[in-house]
């Protein structure tokens, strides 16, 4: 029987092995709401640029194929049942391996709504308006969230403060943010006051270090 060389076997070797760690990288647990399995909900990973994304089974469990890297997860519910559910994010996974990252309880949610306007009483479309904690600054996961041609925008959100902040998507308009929005379990929905974004100006610089 003809032997295979060594250099030859040596790099099959390599290369079954690179291919099996490529694929062994994945990202699994359970998404709730209620207490009860969420079936249907999309659990989408980004790192960077690439994304991946699957959903949940009929157990509420996911299992996530991906490669190498720090990831941000995001939960969008089912929307399935009577109640509405906030989506949820966790931040800054390290993917080496498998990372299990447990179960994903959805908190109960309420709707926010308001509108986005240029300085003259113009609505915004397409701006972009993100949901900021008012105690730590971190950003909500809140799918759907830019404005619509009318300049009106619609997020669930869990109870707690928040603020947002509103950024064009186009135009030398300058991102405005709100007061301080309380959400309760007592809110059905909440009707954020309108943000008036003023002109600004577009500056452009080149940044040097010392040597350069």
């Amino acid at each position: 029987m003809a032997r295979i060389p060594w250099s030859l076997s040596k790099a099959m070797l390599i290369l079954s092995f690179g291919v099996s760690i490529a694929g062994a990288q994945t990202i699994t647990g359970v998404v709730t709401a209620g207490g009860l399995p969420d079936v249907g909900a999309t659990v989408t990973a980004t790192a960077g640029t690439t994304s991946y994304s699957t959903s949940t089974t009929a157990t509420g469990a996911f299992t996530l194929p991906v490669s190498i890297g720090v990831y941000t997860i995001d939960v969008e519910p089912s929307g399935a049942g009577a109640l509405v559910y906030a989506g949820a994010r966790i931040e800054s996974r390290h993917v080496v391996t498998t990372l299990n990252v447990g179960t994903i309880a959805l908190q109960l949610g309420y709707t926010l709504t308001g509108s986005v306007f240029y300085q003259g009483g113009l609505p915004v479309p397409n701006a972009d308006t993100d949901v900021l904690d008012s105690v730590t600054g971190a950003k909500l996961f809140t799918p759907g969230d830019n404005t619509s041609l009318t300049g009106v925008y619609s997020v669930v959100v869990p109870a707690g403060t928040y603020r947002i902040v509103a950024d064009p998507a186009t135009g030398n308009y300058l991102s405005m943010e709100s007061g301080v929005i309380s959400v309760s379990a007592q809110s059905t929905s909440v009707i954020v006051p309108p943000i008036i974004l003023p002109p600004g100006f577009r500056l452009t610089a080149t940044i040097k270090d010392a040597t350069t």
